[in-house]
């Protein structure tokens, strides 16, 4: 048993929910259905504020319909991935141009979302020789005895604890929910609200509140043209 594996979490959970190893109307199959659920608005929550923390290593896109849209591929439970929340977009792997989105009729843009999509504009199609690789938050799966959450660091999953108790207490309606909400937001926003995991997560990415997507400047959509030699005239001049 490791901090915060599964097995950990589901020992913590029993402890805090004052439940024996062996319980009838709590089986770690339940337990481990209610830290699933939790952990979805946890992953929301952080992502919400802090995507680049809950981001991983560019990942190839493929297409089969000629370039028109590209997707990442499919997760262990099969099902198609969503690119969710912020995404960075690059034309290939290593010293790749950035790619913005826009809008479908814009013309200053490399791609639309489109579910687990990125759609190129306008009906057009692109092609990349190594390409294109996309950084995203991936939704959580299930936890489970076989199937460890992955949040890191370990120490923002007891959210997913404290959340997962706030969810068994309020169903159906028979236990009082508030102490777990506490113990919630004491961690999330600390003692008297000062400090936490906000606290500590906003100093290391302190940037990264900031619009996933506030628009494409001049600049980023002349650089993505190629910059200064797509303009020979301006090189003669």
């Amino acid at each position: 048993m490791a901090l915060y594996d599964s097995a950990d979490l589901l020992s913590r959970f029993r402890r805090y929910a004052d439940r024996p190893t062996s319980d009838e109307d709590l089986s770690d199959a339940d337990v481990y259905a209610y830290l699933t659920d939790a952990q979805i608005p946890v992953v929301g929550e952080i992502a919400a504020l802090f995507p680049r923390l809950l981001m991983g290593a560019p990942a190839l896109m493929s297409t089969s319909d000629n370039g028109a849209t590209y997707t990442v591929g499919t997760d262990s439970e099969g099902a198609a991935i969503y690119p969710f929340g912020h995404a960075e977009v690059y034309a290939q792997a290593a010293n790749g141009a950035e790619l913005y989105g826009s809008t479908y009729g814009a013309y200053n843009g490399d791609f639309v979302f489109e579910g687990a999509k990125l759609r190129v504009p306008a009906g057009n199609t692109r092609s990349f020789s190594s390409g294109p690789y996309i950084r995203y938050v991936a939704l959580p799966l299930t936890i489970s005895a076989s199937a460890e959450p992955t949040l890191q660091p370990k120490q923002i999953r007891q959210l997913v604890l404290y959340r997962g108790l706030v969810l068994w207490a309020n169903t159906g309606g028979h236990r009082d929910p508030r102490p777990f909400e506490e113990m919630y937001q004491t961690a999330w926003l600390g003692p008297d609200r000062r400090g936490g995991l906000l606290a500590l997560l906003t100093t290391q990415y302190r940037q990264s509140a900031q619009a996933a997507m506030a628009g494409i400047e001049w600049w980023r959509w002349w650089r993505a043209q190629g910059g200064m030699a797509q303009y020979p005239m301006v090189l003669q001049g």
